[in-house]
């Protein structure tokens, strides 16, 4: 079985981003266990929590790391992405070394 996480970067409840995630989805070949990782609920990332073990944090890394792939659907924001998408970024990618995008893949939709 192979794990495909993903994330909508909209936290809009009527997001056209969930939309299309959700039809991609429902089209995954058998073999594919679907996760969200869900991102509205993560406290916004300081490098001053990197020594403590914040409970939302650790949900995310351990999904992205136990993910095949990741694939993120999601909006344009002000000529950028989503502050909630830039914060599990961020999370994702600390503490220095221990980053779980290293060597993942990765599917960027964006509608």
């Amino acid at each position: 079985m192979t794990k495909v996480a993903f994330i909508v970067g909209s936290l809009s409840q009527r997001s056209i981003n969930r939309h299309i995630a959700n039809e991609i989805l429902k089209n995954a070949p058998q073999g594919v266990e679907i996760e969200e990782i869900r991102i509205g609920d993560l406290p916004l990332y300081t490098q001053d929590l990197d020594s403590q073990s914040i409970p939302a944090y650790d949900r995310v890394r351990l999904q992205i790391k136990d993910a095949a792939a990741v694939l993120i659907v999601s909006p344009e924001h002000n000529r950028s992405v989503p502050a909630a998408l830039k914060n599990v970024i961020d999370i994702a990618s600390r503490p220095f070394g221990q980053n779980v995008w290293a060597n993942k893949k990765v599917a960027i939709v964006t509608a």
